[in-house]
C-alpha cells in the first residue's frame, strides 16, 4: 500500500505525541549556574536558545542564577561546556522524576480536605477547583461581584472572569478598570494562584473595600485551562 506524504507526516506527529505522553524524567538533572562575567552571561544566554536545555529560570544579568534541566544523555557535554568556560554549577535536583512524584503526593495531601468552592494557597488547585471558587464568590457576594463568561477553550472549558465593583460611577466619567489575567503560560502554576489571592483579598477581606470604591476590577484567573489541566494531570515539563 502506498502512503501519501500527508500519511507519513501524520504518523510522525503521532509518534512524537506518544513520546511526549510517555515521557518520564528519571535521571534528568537541574543545574544552577551563576555567570560572574558578561562573557559568561552571554554563554548562558546562548545555551537558552538550544532546545536540548529546558530553562526553569534564566538569570539575564551577571550574578543572577539560571536553573537548567538537562537530559541524562546531554549532561556530559553540558558539564564539559560549563567547565571549559569557567562556569561553576551546582546540581539542585538529581532526579526530576522523583521531584515531580513528591510534588504530586504533597499536592494531593494538601488538597484532600478541600470542599467544592473552597480555596487554598498552600497548594496548586485544579482548574475545576479554581472555577468553583470563582463561582462561589459570585454567588456569596452578589452586591460587589459579577461573573462573566469571556470565552471557552479549545477543549470546551469555560474561561471565567469576576468583576468587582462598588456600582456605577457617581459622575459622568466612567470609573477606570484594572484588568488582571493569569494562567496564559500553562506551566506557571503560581500565576492563577496569585489571581485567586487577589480575588480573596478584594472580595472576602472587607478591610480592602476602599480598593474598589473608585475603580472596577476584572480578574480572569486562568486564561489557558486546557494547558493548565494538561500540565497538572499529565506532564508539566516539556521541551
Amino acid at each position: 500500500m502506498k502512503c501519501s506524504k500527508l500519511d507519513i507526516i501524520c504518523f510522525v506527529v503521532l509518534l512524537q505525541l506518544s513520546a511526549i505522553i510517555a515521557t518520564n524524567y528519571h535521571g534528568y538533572k537541574v543545574y544552577e549556574v551563576v555567570p560572574m562575567t558578561k562573557k559568561q552571561t552571554d554563554i548562558v544566554h546562548t545555551l537558552s536558545e538550544d532546545p536540548k536545555y529546558d530553562f526553569w529560570r534564566e538569570g539575564r544579568i551577571v550574578g543572577k542564577p539560571s536553573q537548567i534541566m538537562v537530559a541524562p544523555e546531554d549532561q556530559g557535554g553540558f558539564e564539559e561546556n560549563l567547565s571549559r568556560n569557567g562556569l561553576g554549577y551546582a546540581v539542585v535536583a538529581e532526579d526530576v522524576e522523583e521531584v515531580l512524584r513528591q510534588e504530586k503526593i504533597e499536592r494531593s495531601l494538601t488538597r484532600s480536605g478541600l470542599s467544592i468552592g473552597d480555596v487554598t494557597f498552600s497548594s496548586f488547585m485544579l482548574y475545576n477547583e479554581q472555577m468553583a471558587y470563582v463561582r462561589r464568590l459570585a454567588t456569596d457576594y452578589p452586591d460587589i461581584t459579577t461573573l462573566e463568561l469571556i470565552g471557552q477553550s479549545y477543549e470546551g472549558r469555560d474561561i471565567l472572569a469576576l468583576k468587582i465593583s462598588s456600582g456605577e460611577s457617581e459622575t459622568a466619567v466612567a470609573k477606570p478598570t484594572i484588568l488582571i489575567d493569569a494562567g496564559i503560560h500553562c506551566r506557571e502554576w503560581i500565576a492563577p494562584t496569585v489571581a485567586l489571592y487577589i480575588l480573596y483579598q478584594l472580595v472576602q477581606n472587607s478591610s480592602n473595600a476602599a480598593l474598589y470604591q473608585n475603580v472596577d476590577w476584572v480578574i480572569a484567573p486562568n486564561m489557558n485551562p486546557d494547558g493548565y489541566e494538561y500540565t497538572q494531570r499529565t506532564v508539566r515539563i516539556s521541551f
